[in-house]
Parts: structure tokens; C-alpha cells; sequence
């Protein structure tokens, strides 16, 4: 069984703060938020945020990463407090880029959440997303996150 889509989910784990810069139309909006990754029984990764943007309310939101070997695909099951639930599916285009997609219809029109996820190292990464509605382009983010707190083998002093 390949195992090393998942185990690359397990990068989620631990306690993130970050930065956001979006793009709404013409606007742009700033940002800041907190992550908590945890494993779930079955291997699966929960990733809870909560965010405020500039002028607007604290959204929160739960994301459950998991891997179905039978499709051999990442999928990333969202549920955001302002109702919205998505499936986004991907995979892992390097061992340091996961890309995950959502489709569906509102309104009767075509909608898109495009999501591009990089790590920069064990301790960053950063996260492209884009919205689309139709044939245009909504708004776009762009989330600076960096781990809050080490890692537990970082803690870990052996003796030498």
C-alpha cells in the first residue's frame, strides 16, 4: 500500500500562525489566523483555522485531509462558518506541493476554489487560493503560515 501521500499530510500537524493578503475584486485585504493540525483515527488529518480579514467577522473553519487509495487522491473535505461544505480533490504534484480543486454550481453559474499548498520548509509553507465564479476570477489569497510551536523532536535533547 503506498502510504506517502498521507504521511505527507501528517506535515499539518502541530500549531501554525498566519499571515493573509487577498484580493477581493479591486480591494485588497489583510489578515491574520491560527491552524491546528491533528491526526484522526483512521490517519486522516484535521486542519482547523480561525482567521479575522480586515472589516470583517472571524470565520472559522475545519478542513479533513485523507487519501483514497483507490482513486489515488488527496481530498479535502471543508466545512467554513459561513455554510459553504466542499470536497476538493488533488494529489501531490512534488513531495512539496499539494494541489487540491473544488467544482461545483451557484446561482447556475460554474464555480471553482483552486487551493496550492508549498512548503518551504518543516516549519512553512504557503497557500495560493483562488475563487472563480463563472468564467472570472472572485478573489485570490495568499496565506504566509508558519509553525507556533516546535515540533516534538525538536524538544527532544538526547544526551551525547
Amino acid at each position: 500500500m503506498d502510504t506517502l501521500p498521507l504521511d505527507r499530510l501528517r506535515r499539518f500537524l502541530g500549531n501554525w500562525h498566519m499571515d493573509v493578503r487577498g484580493i477581493v475584486g479591486h480591494q485588497t485585504i489583510y489578515g491574520t489566523g491560527d491552524l491546528h493540525g491533528r491526526e484522526v483515527i483512521g490517519g486522516g488529518i484535521l486542519l482547523t483555522i480561525t482567521m479575522e480579514l480586515d472589516g470583517q467577522e472571524q470565520y472559522q473553519e475545519a478542513n479533513l485531509f485523507g487519501y483514497s487509495k483507490e482513486e489515488e487522491k488527496i481530498h479535502q473535505f471543508t466545512i467554513g462558518s459561513y455554510g459553504q461544505i466542499h470536497d476538493h480533490i488533488g494529489e501531490w504534484k512534488s513531495g512539496d506541493v499539494l494541489y487540491v480543486e473544488w467544482n461545483g454550481t451557484g446561482n447556475e453559474m460554474h464555480m471553482a476554489e483552486k487551493i496550492c499548498y508549498e512548503w518551504k520548509s518543516g516549519d512553512e509553507f504557503e497557500v495560493n487560493e483562488t475563487n472563480i465564479i463563472g468564467d472570472k476570477i472572485q478573489s485570490s489569497y495568499t496565506y504566509d503560515i508558519v509553525r507556533s510551536n516546535p515540533k516534538l523532536e525538536d524538544l527532544i535533547v538526547m544526551p551525547t
